[in-house]
Formats: C-alpha cells, sequence, structure tokens
C-alpha cells in the first residue's frame, strides 16, 4: 500500500481474519478505511474487535454505521473494502479523472476454492485499468496451519465451537482445550 493515495480490497464479507489485517495495515499507514458493505460493517463488529471504518453513503441503507460519502476516498489516503461483484460498479461512481491522478491500487483476492466469479478476472482486471487502477491478483484460502488457529483462537471470545469441513474435529477441540477454552457442548 506503500506510495498509493487509494487502494481497493476485494474480500467475502465473512472473511474476519482477513479484513482484520487488511485494516490492521491500512491504520499503521494512516489509510482512511472505508467499505461498501453494512454487512461487512456488522461482520466486523461482531468479531469483537474495534475498527475505524465509515460505510459509504451510496451503499449504506441504515444509519446504524458512521457514513462517508464516496467522494471522500478521493480526499484523503483511502482503503475500500469492497465485494468482487462490486468492484467495477465502485469505480464507475467515482470521478474518472480523479480515480486515474490517484496512483490507485485494487487487490483482488481469490476465494478457495476458486469459483466460478473468479473466471472473470481478466475482464475485471481490464475494466480497472481502464480507470488507471493497477491489480494484483491474491488467493485467500480457508485452510489454516496449527499455529494460524492458536493465533484466531487468541482473538475469538466464542460461546460454543462446531468444527466443520474438516476430517479430524478432535484436533481443533483438542488445541482449544490446551489453550484453556472449554467450548460448552450444544445443549447444556
Amino acid at each position: 500500500m506503500a506510495g498509493c493515495n487509494l487502494v481497493i480490497v476485494t474480500s467475502h464479507h465473512l472473511d474476519v481474519e482477513f479484513l482484520a489485517a487488511v485494516l490492521s495495515m491500512a491504520k499503521k499507514m494512516e489509510f482512511k478505511c472505508h467499505v461498501s458493505s453494512e454487512v461487512v460493517a456488522r461482520t466486523l463488529e461482531l468479531s469483537g474487535q474495534k475498527f475505524d471504518v465509515e460505510v459509504l453513503e451510496e451503499y449504506s441503507k441504515t444509519p446504524a454505521f458512521p457514513t462517508a460519502p464516496l467522494s471522500d476516498v478521493l480526499v484523503d489516503k483511502s482503503l475500500i473494502i469492497t465485494s468482487y461483484a462490486d468492484v467495477v460498479d465502485l469505480c464507475r461512481g467515482l470521478e474518472e479523472e480523479e480515480l486515474r491522478n490517484r496512483q490507485a491500487v485494487c487487490i483482488l483476492t481469490e476465494p478457495e476454492p476458486g469459483i466460478e466469479e473468479m473466471t472473470e478476472y481478466n475482464t475485471v482486471s481490464r475494466w480497472l485499468a481502464f480507470y488507471g487502477i493497477h491489480t494484483y491478483r491474491i488467493r485467500v484460502s480457508g485452510h489454516y496451519y496449527p499455529f494460524e488457529l492458536n493465533d484466531i483462537l487468541e482473538h475469538l471470545k466464542f460461546k460454543e465451537l462446531l468444527p466443520v469441513h474438516t476430517e479430524h474435529p478432535e484436533l481443533m477441540l483438542r488445541m482449544v482445550k490446551s489453550r484453556g477454552q472449554f467450548p460448552r457442548k450444544k445443549g447444556k
């Protein structure tokens, strides 16, 4: 993000770890942070961590979160978190000449597994290039190593834990218990 005035990042709204990491980096680099989705804002709020973000007014349906007009992202160093599906329309809503002068980059995240939405990567990349935005594609996996799970568990405050999408759920439960976190069993 160094050297850029505008960074746009696509992300799935439930990828809290990725969102938290991006927002943390943006804060350290003194970027003003925006999201183009109240769902993302609510997800961040439910994570239990505090983030200084504003929902772009054009995407806000209720005044439950602080808002800012889309034009604000062209004033200061700004980060916008949006969905892959909305990134081109978001750029269309900005002043084209200003956007070209912002030294903007867009980080297009590829979910795991690579699904249909990423098949249009080249098309989206060409649209963003039209606006002078350099694109970078990264793959974000939902599979974690044990040390990464430990880091995630350190930040979570859960009442229940139900491991899914794993061949060995007992390993995750053992890891949680070894940390002194004892999830309630369903119905107890």
